[in-house]
């Protein structure tokens, strides 16, 4: 089963007010996004082990484009391997039972780059954390969706999620990337959802940054894979550990509109 969005050529523009709301509008939020990370979350306790694999196109600050591979082995939360390598770089990243480890070789990895592997934690649970406006619906080319913002700070800023109405699968997120002495919006788009095992996940990811193409992936390989070799999970020679928080975003100054800019 394959599930599709049309193209949309052309930004809608959402404004929500910053008006308070009852305990119970919270609530909707908060499920919208529990249902979107059950119905992608391929590395839930009970999920099998898989091996993935996807290409992805970068541009880089100085409008150098590039093009790499991204690797994940997965068995649970503290077994598993991902490795990213563009051209003579490689980064490798091994979960364990007592610890996390990273491993960089060649030039470093511009940002576009190692941004890859978290893009493709749909729903991470850190945005739970978040206080969100209530939820408003909207239709585009024949496609109903509905969005949600948060809003955080001194100035209110927002930071948004967007989701199919029918599926409830996750459509898009806006997080904040600096530009210069600014916030810039940095939207990420997913797309051409496909079953896996009991989940559905999506195989094509369009990040922009201010509307400008900044990254496209493609997940070419989803498949089982109940005995990975056990040497994938060793920690790596030369290897550091690094902390196990991840980093939240810095929510953006205004939310952009949804763009279904490709084909889901």
């Amino acid at each position: 089963m394959k599930v599709y969005a049309p193209f949309l050529l052309t930004a809608v523009v959402i404004l929500l007010s910053g008006s308070s709301f009852a305990e119970d509008e919270q609530s909707k939020p908060q499920a919208l996004l529990e249902r979107a990370r059950n119905l992608s979350d391929i590395r839930s306790p009970s999920a099998p082990a898989f091996r993935l694999k996807a290409t992805f196109t970068a541009i880089t600050r100085d409008l150098v484009t590039l093009e790499g591979t991204y690797t994940e082995t997965w068995v649970s939360n503290t077994q598993w391997r991902r490795e990213t390598v563009v051209g003579a770089s490689r980064r490798v990243e091994v979960g364990g039972a007592t610890g996390h480890w990273l491993l960089d070789s060649g030039p470093p990895l511009p940002d576009e780059v190692r941004r890859f592997s978290s893009l493709l934690e749909i729903s991470p649970s850190w945005w739970q954390e978040f206080t969100f406006q209530p939820t408003t619906d909207h239709e585009v080319n024949g496609v109903a969706i509905r969005c949600v913002v948060t809003l955080t700070g001194e100035n209110y800023e927002r930071y948004a999620l967007c989701f199919y109405k029918e599926s409830g699968l996750l459509m898009q997120t806006t997080m904040p990337k600096r530009i210069g002495n600014r916030l810039g919006d940095y939207s990420c788009l997913y797309g051409n959802y496909q079953k896996f095992w009991e989940s559905f996940f999506p195989r094509d990811l369009r990040c922009l940054l201010e509307g400008h193409r900044k990254l496209e992936g493609k997940v070419v390989e989803l498949s089982l894979d109940p005995i990975p070799d056990p040497a994938l999970f060793v920690q790596p020679a030369g290897a550091i550990e690094v902390g196990k928080g991840e980093e939240h975003p810095i929510p953006p100054r205004r939310l952009p509109a949804p763009d279904l800019g490709f084909p889901f």
